[in-house]
């Protein structure tokens, strides 16, 4: 009766031992997924940081000049169909 007993302990504790493992092993490959999006994410912006800088001077560009500013809704309006009582924002902050 005891060396069942110890027979089954033993086999709990490997149990144990082996679901402890695989669990860290899971929460390990999620960090390192997460770690792995950070960087393909970051690569990303870091890509369209050129074509944003752009934007950017475009809109600094057309806010300089009041002719520009209305030649510019003017387009808007007549080509494009788009409501010209919102105005260019520079920048919209997230956070």
């Amino acid at each position: 009766m005891l060396l069942i007993m110890m027979l089954w302990f033993l086999v709990l504790k490997i149990i144990f031992v082996q679901t402890e493992l695989f669990c860290m092993m899971v929460l390990f490959q999620v960090r390192y997924c997460a770690h792995i999006l950070n960087l393909i994410v970051k690569a990303g912006l870091e890509l369209a940081d050129d074509v944003v800088g752009k934007i950017q001077n475009g809109i600094k560009y057309i806010k300089k000049s009041g002719i520009r500013r209305k030649r510019f809704y003017d387009v808007a309006d007549k080509s494009f169909h788009l409501n010209v009582t919102k105005k260019l924002r520079q920048d919209v902050c997230v956070r």
